[in-house]
């Protein structure tokens, strides 16, 4: 028979109990809180809190064997100390043991006390209880009554005056979201309401006594509602975040000033494009299969109404290049939907591009919004076919004139005459076969002497090799035996240095005697020593080995004809397509330039904060209640702040307006909203101090401290 049985439940009723213990008591900590605290975050991080210290107070979790024992052998003198053989295996003992188990396991099954842990839980219900008696009777706000129609305009507590019935007040937005964004209409009443752009918003107020007058404003518009009625109600169009608030007036005289409502409109955002499986710049060979497919992902928060691909084509070069605007549907397109997943295609052979051509297209989606969709346009990539047929080089950007060959082509001829050669090598003599490759030789080095000329370099090779460099290669295979000191070194001719030489640009000099930009000459450098291997194996008669190099020197030509060539599209801007008809008429009525609309809040516009916060601050040093006409300038200050930035001006807002219900504050309650709209202020704006202001008193304070 295996043991602690008895142990073991003990052990779980225990630990139970204390769980339960640290529950009761967490649960009158949250009653406390939700009594006495109103502000949602201090709740929240105060009951996270409580919770975790009451679980800290009982330790539930610490109830271990050894525990039990313990407890079993204060609780039980009888046992001798001997609680633990009630965890051990009966199989197990033998002789004295043996006997003791049987005492003490008759004690566990006849005591009642021994299923009874040490816990009270007494004092936890007691502690809740006062807890929910002090939630009942401190929970929530007071009932607020109103004083009669007056300047001060305060809100009361009820038992404070001795006047009218309050109103009793129930006031409900009702949204009607657009049409094309399919949301219910709904309703709220809370002190923050969300709705779509351009929602219709109506609000409607009733009382339970007959109203005389109301005032309802939103933002800087008040609208009077003077007709006799117990409802009111006034709509408008959400066009912007928004602030409004409305006053009661009853017919016996009783006024009623609702908070500020702030009113949070959701904007439609613009479709969303990701294009997959396209590179930004694609080039061809005229020789490939000049086919393009990507992939498309489209998603709006409302809805997808158009989407298709507006292409480019350009075709020509200099003043005879033509532009073609083409727009394609995208296959597997959905409209109506909020994600779309579409596939696009060009075939260049099919819409007519030629080497050279060039085309560039771009995603365009529209979503719903209505009257007016907002259109997104994805980033612009780029097709190129190589140009086979022309390699006219100009460098337009530097001198306006072409000083390149009158012809690209011969390398081009060369790489066709070489090939040509080694198809018909054995259909030739070795004779002719030499021959042929010695003049293709030829023309090679023509090609590239001409290059060399606009590169300033003179030799024939094509680099310019000095005549000691010449005289140091003779030597190097000869001894001049009439020279006694051919051993040692003659500086006697090298010693005179221009220092000069460094500052001058001369002409002569092949590096600066040349027409091309630094990267420019080094890719023809880079050519022209193509072309050199390309003669040498050439005049070997190995017309194979010489066309890697014939290629590669027609591939650097290539980029260099390239290299300043730049279309629009390049740019970042990319200016709206304009029909061939409007062309050079002058015309910008469709033309929308992009408007972009900043907040900027400079002095002129907060200098009624700063006198605002002047007299405050004064109200502060003398340590008086603040005036209700100072909280007012501050609050109509305010209120044009908190229309355009209601994330920074809003609460501050909200403060002052709390502070003029209760007819000013306190100077602790002065200094909060002082420092809640200091924070608000833009950090490179401060308000100019008064010199005749007196110190404050932390600045007094600080003062006595440096004394």
């Amino acid at each position: 028979m295996k043991g602690g049985v008895h142990t073991r439940k003990l052990q779980q009723k225990w630990t139970a109990l204390k769980w339960v213990q640290a529950v009761l008591l967490w649960l009158a900590f949250v009653l406390i809180i939700l009594a006495f605290i109103t502000d949602f975050n201090r709740q929240v991080l105060l009951v996270a809190f409580t919770g975790l210290l009451s679980v800290t107070v009982f330790t539930p979790w610490n109830i271990n064997k050894q525990r039990v024992s313990q407890y079993l052998n204060r609780r039980f003198p009888e046992m001798q100390y001997s609680s633990e053989l009630l965890e051990s295996d009966v199989n197990d003992l033998d002789g004295l043991a043996l006997v003791q188990y049987d005492r003490i396991h008759k004690i566990a099954q006849e005591d009642s006390r021994f299923a009874q842990p040490p816990v009270n839980l007494w004092p936890s219900l007691f502690f809740i209880t006062l807890a929910a008696v002090a939630y009942g009777l401190f929970n929530g706000q007071p009932s607020i009554s109103h004083t009669s129609l007056g300047d001060s305009q305060v809100l009361l507590p009820e038992s404070d005056i001795g006047g009218p019935d309050p109103l009793l007040i129930n006031h409900v937005f009702e949204i009607q979201p657009p049409a094309y964004t399919k949301i219910r209409p709904y309703s709220s009443s809370g002190p923050e309401i969300s709705a779509p752009e351009r929602s219709r918003i109506t609000w409607k107020v009733s009382a339970d006594k007959a109203l005389i007058n109301g005032w309802f404003t939103l933002n800087a518009d008040t609208t009077s509602l003077n007709n006799p009625s117990d409802n009111y109600s006034a709509s408008f169009s959400l066009e912007r975040h928004s602030l409004s608030r409305f006053s009661l007036v009853s017919i016996d005289s009783v006024r009623y000033n609702s908070e500020i409502m702030e009113l949070r409109m959701i904007p439609d955002e613009s479709p969303r494009i990701t294009v997959k499986n396209q590179d930004e710049f694609t080039r061809f060979e005229w020789e490939d299969t000049k086919k393009i497919n990507f992939d498309i992902e489209i998603s709006d928060d409302y809805a997808i109404a158009d989407a298709a691909v507006q292409a480019t084509v350009s075709q020509g070069s200099g003043e005879s290049v033509k532009f073609r605007e083409l727009r394609f549907p995208l296959e597997g397109f959905t409209p109506g939907s909020k994600n779309s997943k579409a596939r696009g295609a060009f075939n260049l052979d099919a819409m007519g591009l030629e080497p050279g051509d060039e085309l560039y297209f771009f995603i365009e989606a529209a979503d719903n919004r209505s009257p007016a969709p907002n259109i997104t346009r994805s980033s612009t990539f780029f097709v190129q076919i190589r140009d086979t047929t022309t390699y006219e080089f100009s460098l337009e950007g530097d001198l306006g004139v072409d000083i390149m060959p009158e012809y690209f082509r011969s390398q081009r001829q060369i790489i066709i005459d070489t090939e040509k050669l080694l198809s018909e090598r054995t259909a030739i003599t070795q004779q002719t076969f030499n021959a042929t490759s010695n003049e293709l030789g030829f023309d090679q080095k023509a090609l590239r002497l001409r290059y060399g000329q606009f590169l300033g370099e003179e030799d024939e090779s094509g680099i310019v090799v000095s005549e000691e460099a010449r005289e140091a290669t003779t030597e190097s295979y000869t001894h001049d035996h009439d020279n006694e000191d051919s051993g040692g070194d003659d500086h006697s001719e090298g010693e005179d240095h221009d220092i000069l030489d460094e500052y001058l640009h001369d002409h002569g000099d092949p590096e600066g005697a040349t027409f091309f930009r630094v990267s420019l000459r080094a890719k023809l450098k880079q050519a022209m020593a193509e072309m050199w291997d390309s003669e040498l194996y050439l005049r070997l008669y190995q017309p194979d080995k010489s066309l890697p190099y014939q290629y590669r020197a027609l591939e650097l030509i290539r980029e260099i004809k390239n290299d300043s060539r730049i279309y629009v599209h390049r740019i970042g801007f990319e200016p709206p397509p304009i029909k061939a008809e409007n062309r050079l008429t002058g015309k910008l009525d469709e033309v929308r330039p992009e408007i972009r609309q900043e907040i900027n809040i400079g002095n002129d516009a907060l200098s009624g904060i700063f006198n605002g916060l002047a007299r405050l601050e004064s109200e502060i040093n003398e340590e008086s209640r603040s005036s209700a006409e100072t909280l007012r300038f501050l609050y109509d200050e305010l209120s044009q702040l908190a229309i355009d930035q209601p994330e920074k001006f809003l609460a501050p807002l909200q403060k002052t307006d709390s502070l003029i219900r209760i007819n000013g504050g306190q100077k602790r309650d002065l200094i909060v909203l002082r420092n809640d709209i200091l924070k608000a202020l833009p950090d490179q704006l401060t308000p100019v101090v008064s010199p005749e202001r007196q110190p404050s008193s932390l600045t007094e304070a600080l003062q006595r401290e440096m004394k």
